[in-house]
């Protein structure tokens, strides 16, 4: 069970209210949705199902953090949490957070920024924000800006994988202590030890069952027709915002739905049961670009990290 020292114990709420303690902050495609579902099991913490867009725009201005109270309602005794990996990189977020929860502690899972960004590319491309195409045709034309007018969100791809400029942002608002970070690395060899490293973080007993505890909760989709499927769904499904890259349900008629639903049938009943979903290799010259791109944020986040992370420079994770 949690401590009953209150210096260990809903430390984020302690000070405004907000029923809040802490957050999976980041990063995208890195493992955050296997750390969020198993610190879930934990008898004492509640963490939301669902990603928490409340500190970012538009929903902040839209009350955003009346919401998330009434979400976050805790029962006795739970530490509450949230999982949001897009708030890694938001500029805006940070100072939210502190004005807020100034005490909340905050995880992040890391991982190698060329493999994320293959994954991320194909994230995007599943929710049709980016064309579905060859993966390396894709990430050299990001690279060469040539994307992102027609495909605005397809600069997150990059700007996602800039981890130490991040943190450091975030460090302007929250202690260093305040900060778990662990790399998928890690979590892929040894997942119930980095929970268990989570769970310490958080003043939690380790209670989590660790039989056939997995790293992967939230595999990736790559095998194009798979895509393709799955993009166009997305476009029946889903309204688009494009001032602030978000998606929402649409409003649908019976035959959108049908459609919705047969598209699903497929994806579901046949296409992922083929088991051709592997993670592509990308093209040499490109997957270098994307290296030398990420190399003084590599050394950067090793300094601020105080970890070697030299095999990042040599090969994908």
């Amino acid at each position: 069970m949690l401590s009953d020292d209150p210096r260990t114990r809903a430390w984020g709420r302690a000070c405004t209210g907000l029923p809040l303690d802490f957050a999976i902050i980041g990063a995208q495609k890195s493992a955050s949705t296997f750390l969020q579902r198993r610190l879930a099991e934990h008898p004492d913490i509640t963490v939301l199902e669902h990603e928490s867009r409340h500190f970012e725009d538009p929903d902040y201005g839209r009350g955003g953090l009346r919401h998330l109270s009434d979400l976050l309602a805790p029962r006795a005794g739970s530490l509450t949490g949230l999982k949001r990996p897009d708030y890694l990189p938001k500029p805006e977020v940070p100072g939210r957070v502190a004005d807020h929860v100034p005490r909340i502690k905050l995880l992040a899972v890391l991982r190698e920024p060329v493999a994320r960004a293959v994954s991320a590319y194909y994230h995007l491309a599943v929710f049709g924000f980016v064309p579905v195409m060859d993966p390396s045709a894709a990430l050299a034309a990001i690279l060469d800006g040539r994307m992102q007018k027609d495909h605005p969100k397809s600069q997150e791809i990059l700007e996602y994988g800039r981890y130490a400029a991040h943190l450091r942002h975030w460090h302007n608002w929250f202690a260093p202590e305040q900060f778990l970070v662990l790399l998928h690395d890690d979590m892929a060899r040894d997942p119930a030890g980095s929970l268990a490293t989570a769970l310490h973080f958080l003043d939690a007993d380790d209670t989590v069952p660790r039989d056939g505890v997995r790293s992967t909760a939230n595999p990736g989709i790559y095998w194009p027709p798979r895509v393709r499927l799955r993009a166009a769904r997305s476009r029946r499904y889903y309204d688009y915002d494009t001032t602030y890259g978000k998606v929402s349900p649409r409003r649908k008629g019976p035959l959108a739905w049908g459609m919705v639903a047969g598209l699903t049938a497929v994806d579901k009943l046949v296409l992922s049961r083929l088991g051709r979903d592997r993670r592509p290799c990308i093209d040499t010259a490109v997957e270098q670009r994307l290296r030398d791109y990420y190399a003084s944020e590599v050394e950067d986040l090793a300094s601020l990290l105080n970890r070697d992370l030299g095999a990042w420079q040599r090969s994908s994770g």
